[in-house]
C-alpha cells in the first residue's frame, strides 16, 4: 500500500460507512490534482502535507459535526450554568446551617459556624456533578433537537433580514432576561429543595437554645412525587433557558410553553390537593403557635391549598394564553 492510499484510508477510516466510498473518490482526485505529471514520492508528501492531518480532513467531511455542545449555544450554556451555580451557592450555606441548627449535639456558635461551613462544602460536591449534568443534558437535547425548529434562532424557519430587531427590543412581545433568570432560580431552589432536602422545610422552633423542627411533608407520601417533579422542573429550566435565547415569542416557544404549564397545573392539583402529603405534626405544630384549634385549623389549611392550586393554576394558564397571543402579534 504506497503512501497516498495509507493517507486516504486515515481519513475515511474516521467516517461513516455510507460516506467513506464518496469521499475517497473526491480525495483521490484532489490528489491527483494537486500532483505534476511526472511526479515523485517527494511530490506525493508535499501535497499530502499541505492536506494536513487526516482526522482533521475527516472532520471538514464529517455531515454532521461531532460534539455534544455546539459554539452556536455554548455562550448561553455557559450563561445558564453561571445562573444555576450562582443558585447552588446561595442556598447551600441557608440549607447547611439549617441542617447543623436543629441537630442536637449544641455547640457553641464558633462550632456551629465551622460545621455549616463544612456540611456547606461537603452539599456543594454532592450537587455539582448533579446541577451540571441537568444543565448539559438539557442543551446537549435542545442540540439535537429537530433541525428545523433550531433554525434561526430557534423560529422554525431560515433567516431573513426581517429577524433583525432594532436594538434595543423593547415591546410587549419582548421576553424580558429578568423574567426567564427568575424561573430558572425558582425552578432550580425549590426543585432542589423539594426533591432532595426535604427535611429542611420545616417549622422551626428554639426550646432554651435547643432547636428543633417539624417536616412539612410526610417523606413517604412525597417520594412517589419526586420524579415528575424532577421532570417538570428539567422541562421548566428548558423554557426558560429557550427565552433566555430568544428573549421573544414565537408560535413554537408559546406552544411549548403551554405544554409545560399544562403539565405544571395537573402536577399542582394532585401535589397541592393530596390530603396526606403534610404531615399531621406540621399542621399541629403550626395551629399551636397561632394558638388555634388544631382540628378546626385542619380544614382552613386544606382550604388554603385549595385556594392556592387554584391561584398557581390561573397564573399558569394565564401565563400560556399570554405567549400565544404575543406570539400571534410577531406572526
Amino acid at each position: 500500500m504506497d503512501v497516498i492510499d495509507r493517507y486516504v484510508y486515515a481519513v475515511v477510516k474516521r467516517l461513516p460507512e455510507k460516506s467513506r466510498a464518496e469521499v475517497e473518490r473526491e480525495l483521490r482526485a484532489n490528489i491527483e490534482e494537486m500532483l505534476p505529471d511526472d511526479y515523485e514520492e517527494a511530490d506525493v508528501h508535499t501535497a499530502l502535507l499541505s492536506l494536513g492531518n487526516p482526522a482533521a480532513l475527516a472532520e471538514q467531511y464529517r455531515e454532521t459535526k461531532r460534539y455534544l455542545i455546539s459554539p452556536e449555544l455554548y455562550g448561553n450554556y455557559i450563561y445558564v450554568l453561571k445562573i444555576v451555580s450562582v443558585i447552588v451557592l446561595i442556598a447551600l450555606p441557608i440549607a447547611a446551617f439549617a441542617e447543623v441548627l436543629t441537630d442536637d449535639r449544641g455547640d457553641g456558635p464558633f462550632d456551629l459556624l465551622i460545621r455549616a461551613f463544612v456540611q456547606a462544602i461537603l452539599m456543594a460536591f454532592q450537587a455539582a456533578m448533579p446541577v451540571f449534568g441537568i444543565v448539559t443534558l438539557i442543551f446537549a437535547f435542545l442540540e439535537r433537537a429537530d433541525k428545523k425548529y433550531s433554525q434561526w434562532p430557534y423560529t422554525g424557519k431560515p433567516w431573513t433580514i426581517k429577524d433583525l430587531n432594532e436594538a434595543p427590543v423593547s415591546d410587549s412581545r419582548s421576553i424580558p432576561k429578568s423574567e426567564s433568570i427568575f424561573s430558572i432560580v425558582i425552578g432550580v431552589v425549590f426543585g432542589i429543595a423539594i426533591c432532595f432536602y426535604p427535611e429542611l422545610l420545616a417549622w422551626y422552633s428554639n426550646d432554651n437554645g435547643d432547636w428543633s423542627s417539624v417536616p412539612i411533608f410526610n417523606e413517604s407520601e412525597l417520594r412517589p412525587y419526586i420524579p415528575f417533579l424532577l421532570a417538570l422542573t428539567a422541562f421548566s429550566v428548558v423554557i426558560a433557558t429557550l427565552k433566555l435565547i430568544q428573549q421573544k415569542w414565537t408560535a413554537h416557544l408559546a406552544w411549548l410553553n403551554v405544554l409545560v404549564n399544562v403539565c405544571d397545573i395537573a402536577f399542582i392539583c394532585t401535589f397541592f390537593l393530596d390530603p396526606n402529603l403534610v404531615s399531621d405534626a406540621f399542621v399541629t405544630t403550626f395551629a399551636t403557635n397561632l394558638e388555634a384549634d388544631p382540628d378546626s385549623f385542619r380544614g382552613i389549611w386544606d382550604n388554603s391549598m385549595l385556594g392556592l392550586a387554584a391561584f398557581l393554576s390561573i397564573m399558569m394558564a394565564w401565563d400560556g394564553v399570554n405567549g400565544l397571543i404575543k406570539a400571534r402579534k410577531i406572526s
